[in-house]
């Protein structure tokens, strides 16, 4: 937590030192840091009731809560250029995520009860291989990689040239 505050205060002392691009954005992550570590060490704990605790419940998850709806919008309109059925693999891909999607909320399951299940079965299931696809290659690449350094054939790692 040192180590974090530390690059924090330095980071953005830095920028507002410079007054560089953003400097005010910085400006207030250093007030705030400054406030909620004060608020803290005066008032105690987070729990309910506290500076903290008011702090957590009236600022913190209000702007949690704008940054995820701003990204569902963001997915929304991603998922809406990515998933354009125009071939069989397209229309498979932008099925699984409705389904997927309608799975996880519960308007989905109010619309159509057994979507969670079905939702289940294919985060579970289909995604499976999937999953064991990607471990098995980052698996493969690390033991590649390893045996390049260890057979000295890279040194790229060391600041040499190929």
């Amino acid at each position: 937590m040192l180590l974090g505050i530390a690059s924090l205060c330095h980071i953005h002392y830095q920028k507002i030192k410079g007054l560089a691009a953003g400097w005010g954005y910085s400006a207030i992550v250093f007030v705030s840091m400054i406030v909620t570590i004060l608020v803290g060490l005066w008032a105690g704990g987070g729990e309910e009731g506290t500076g903290l605790g008011w702090i957590y419940n009236n600022m913190l998850v209000p702007l949690q809560g704008t940054m995820f709806s701003i990204l569902a919008f963001f997915v929304a309109s991603a998922a809406y250029r990515a998933f354009r059925a125009r071939t069989k693999e397209a229309t498979v891909l932008l099925l699984a995520a409705i389904i997927v999607m309608a799975g996880r909320v519960p308007l989905g399951e109010y619309i159509f009860a057994p979507i969670s299940s079905v939702s289940d079965w294919v985060l579970n299931v289909l995604n499976t291989g999937a999953r064991r696809g990607i471990i098995i290659g980052i698996s493969l690449g690390a033991i590649a990689t390893s045996l390049k350094i260890i057979l000295g054939i890279e040194r790229a790692y060391l600041g040499g040239k190929d």
